[in-house]
């Protein structure tokens, strides 16, 4: 199994839907900002344009990116169509992968909601 499907797997695994927004802060982030997040799970609002879309048994994980980079988003409902402008509130999180040493992992981010944006 690949790192991303191991990824992909991890994320689906217990899939939780968010039933509040609390300590939600408003404004828009750039995604290569949540590198620097050091607490998790820690809720942002971020936008960007949707990419690559994979199908999980509860759900769906998505890519969502902007000029300074990408990030797979988890969803519970089913993502939408690659190419759309979106705006998405959610929690960052942290998926460490000891089997690529101590330390590595990946960032990603469990959709509480998200908004379609007019072009």
């Amino acid at each position: 199994m690949g790192i991303r499907q191991q990824l992909f797997w991890a994320m689906g695994v217990g899939l939780v839907t968010a039933s509040s927004i609390q300590g939600c802060t408003f404004g828009t982030r750039q995604i290569q900002s949540l590198q620097r997040i050091q607490q998790y799970p820690k809720t942002v609002t971020i936008k960007g344009v949707v990419g690559d879309r994979v199908p999980l048994v509860q759900g769906q994980v998505y890519e969502l990116s902007d000029s300074s980079g990408t990030i797979w988003i988890l969803s519970p409902n089913e993502s939408p169509v690659t190419g759309t402008q979106l705006r998405v509130t959610g929690q960052v999180q942290y998926q460490p992968m000891p089997e690529l040493g101590s330390g590595m992992g990946e960032l990603y981010v469990k959709e509480l909601n998200h908004e379609v944006i007019d072009p």
